[in-house]
């Protein structure tokens, strides 16, 4: 066998190889890697849409500020009337003593010692009471009642002592018992009310901070997914030149004009072509596994359509300077807010522990009238005609010993107030230092935009040049292939650049607060 009969088999050989490699992988590219299933297209206005609506941690969310305003109810029913009614029926023997029952109408020459029911006192009455009992802010407790009570006893049968067989006696009136020292005052009296108001405005807060962090969430997903989708069609279009390449190799081989190395280097290539292609396939997957879990909860995982993104941006750069962003944030940022709402809640308990730590002086005072009569109406009539009155006032003080309680408590909030002072200036300094790397962020980014579209222009210029060379004939399918994936390549470096600034809107936006107005969603701040 000649030498060149020997090169002839084994160019063919090698050939044959690199044909086979081309066509088994251009038939996995066809049937598994460039398939991508079914397809949903879809905006990023409508994927943040299906996340406020089928998301499980705002259904949570929503519900907790209705949870504390059920709170601030319970609260406020601390000053809540009440109305209280009672009636007791009594059947009473009474033995007595000797001052007893001298006092009830009884005489010495009257007893009978061998008697023993001699001395009890039979009484048949009853006693009905209703009042309204309630607190005022200033700590004032009252009681507005009636009192009727209807008496028989041994004196009322006696015809020669007493005006009616049976009596009827009734009262009208007041008790007022004001604390003058511990429990005095709006301020105390109202704490637990206000509190439970501070935590109303802290819950509402972090609610809006979790549809802000939801929207963050999808928003950064939704953006991994376009550059997820663009990084496969940049994959997608290399591995067609690389098949272009190797059949161009392959006709170079056939005409003698390839050495073993080149056809080594192609190969190798190529497998390497499909192994980014599978990457960039199995990434864009995953990408879409979280978007999909994002806005659906209740998804079912085994048959998710992959989302097809739109490249929409959705944030604009801001006009304002560093200075109004920062005062945007202390009035907005959901962080910073709670631990301002948190200082004023620790005060709030403050003055209450102080308040606690006094002895309680109570003034207690009563007004009202009385009156008697042979059945209840009259008795009422001679009760609001002033027949008796019944006043009274007087001054009740109680002293702890010791009061360790009270002290612990106010000692211990003292400090948490203390803390949450610091928190809050921590909170300030980090939002500080955050919108300042966000701006410088922002501006690096819209910078790289412009150098990346002036990129892709000229990308697009070379691939019309190209085009119309190989319209005259004179450039080749190949080259304009090499600068479409150049065009494409520009184009994903535009939109990456974009990408990253919207990245650096949606945090700078989270750290002034300000996130959900400026992407067009409305919720009312809490007041």
């Amino acid at each position: 066998m000649t030498l060149f009969s020997y090169n002839s088999i084994r160019a063919g050989a090698t050939a044959w190889f690199i044909s086979l490699c081309a066509s088994v992988f251009a038939q996995e590219a066809t049937t598994e890697m460039l398939d991508l299933g079914k397809t949903e297209d879809l905006s990023l206005s409508s994927a943040l849409q299906l996340a406020f609506t089928n998301n499980l941690d705002i259904q949570i969310g929503s519900l907790v500020p209705g949870i504390y305003d059920d709170r601030y109810n319970t609260a406020r029913g601390n000053f809540d009337p009440e109305l209280e009614m009672s009636v007791r029926g009594e059947d009473l023997a009474t033995a007595q003593s000797t001052q007893e029952f001298v006092s009830t109408g009884g005489s010495t020459f009257e007893l009978d010692e061998t008697d023993p029911e001699a001395r009890i006192f039979d009484e048949n009455n009853v006693r009905s009471e209703m009042q309204v009992i309630g607190k005022f802010a200033t700590g004032t407790e009252y009681e507005l009642g009636l009192r009727a009570n209807q008496l028989e006893n041994d004196l009322t049968r006696d015809n020669a002592t007493a005006l009616y067989e049976t009596e009827y006696k009734t009262f009208a009136g007041i008790v007022l018992t004001q604390p003058l020292l511990k429990d005095f005052g709006p301020g105390v009296n109202k704490a637990k009310l206000t509190v439970a108001a501070i935590d109303q405005r802290i819950s509402q807060w972090k609610f809006r901070q979790k549809v802000e962090e939801i929207l963050m969430e999808v928003s950064l997903n939704y953006f991994d997914q376009l550059l997820a989708y663009q990084a496969f069609r940049g994959a997608r279009k290399e591995l067609e030149i690389a098949e272009a390449t190797v059949e161009s190799l392959q006709d170079q081989l056939e005409r003698g004009a390839l050495s073993q190395a080149e056809i080594r280097a192609a190969r190798t290539e190529y497998v390497y072509t499909v192994e980014r292609m599978l990457l960039a396939r199995q990434t864009l997957f995953l990408k879409n596994t979280d978007l999909q879990a994002g806005i659906h909860q209740d998804a079912d995982f085994s048959d998710l359509s992959l989302i097809v993104p739109e490249p929409v941006m959705l944030l604009e750069a801001p006009e304002e300077d560093f200075a109004a962003l920062a005062a945007d944030a202390l009035q907005m940022n959901p962080a910073y807010k709670m631990a301002a709402e948190k200082i004023e809640k620790m005060n709030v308990e403050l003055r209450y522990h102080k308040n606690q730590k006094l002895p309680r002086l109570d003034l207690e005072a009563t007004f009202g009238y009385n009156g008697i009569d042979e059945d209840y109406g009259g008795s009422f009539g001679e009760t609001f005609g002033g027949q008796g009155h019944e006043y009274a006032v007087g001054l009740v003080l109680k002293v702890p010993l010791g009061n360790n309680e009270a002290k612990g408590r106010m000692g211990e909030t003292e400090k948490m107030l203390q803390q949450a002072l610091l928190e809050l200036k921590q909170v300030e300094q980090e939002l500080y230092r955050e919108i300042q790397r966000s701006l410088t962020s922002v501006k690096v980014s819209e910078m790289r935009m412009t150098a990346t579209a002036e990129s892709r222009k000229n990308a697009e210029s070379n691939l019309e040049a190209a085009k119309s060379a190989l319209e005259k004939g004179i450039g080749s399918e190949l080259l304009v292939m090499e600068l479409e994936y150049d065009l494409l390549q520009s184009m994903m470096r535009e939109l990456a650049s974009r990408v990253d600034q919207q990245r650096s809107l949606l945090e700078l936006y989270q750290q002034t607060g300000t996130l959900l107005e400026h992407a067009g969603i409305k919720m009312d701040r809490p007041e």
